[in-house]
């Protein structure tokens, strides 16, 4: 009897931390997207000082956030967007526009790919 008590907490345990994954990894994606939106809201505009501070915000919350999704995630995945944000910093702080609206665009894809990837589905589990 022990022994299944035991089982099924820690079946319910295993359930509740995927869940709370999911959870964190959906929150934290919506957020480090809807900054990139207005980082490219703000250099479309030519703000180049905004877009650098909203930046600035994007970048310092995912590195806080990198290092809990680096238990949940490939690292290869997680490299991609750490690159991005190496060339968008390069890119912001040269001032070119073209270049830095394409890194946007390809950030926001690698973002969106890691919440599609944890997404509870069934292409996800096999």
């Amino acid at each position: 009897m022990k022994t299944v008590i035991f089982s099924a907490a820690t079946f319910i345990l295993i359930v509740l931390l995927i869940l709370f994954s999911c959870y964190y990894t959906a929150k934290k994606s919506d957020s480090l997207k809807d900054m990139v939106l207005q980082i490219a809201d703000a250099i479309e505009k030519d703000d180049w000082a905004e877009g650098g501070r909203i930046f600035a915000k994007v970048k310092e919350d995912w590195e806080k956030t990198q290092k809990r999704l680096a238990m949940l995630f490939h690292h290869d995945e997680l490299e991609d967007v750490g690159i991005s944000f190496a060339y968008l910093e390069s890119y912001i702080s040269s001032r070119e526009k073209t270049n830095a609206l394409s890194e946007l665009s390809v950030l926001e894809f690698e973002i969106s790919h890691i919440k599609e990837t944890n997404n509870l589905r069934l292409e996800n589990l096999f």
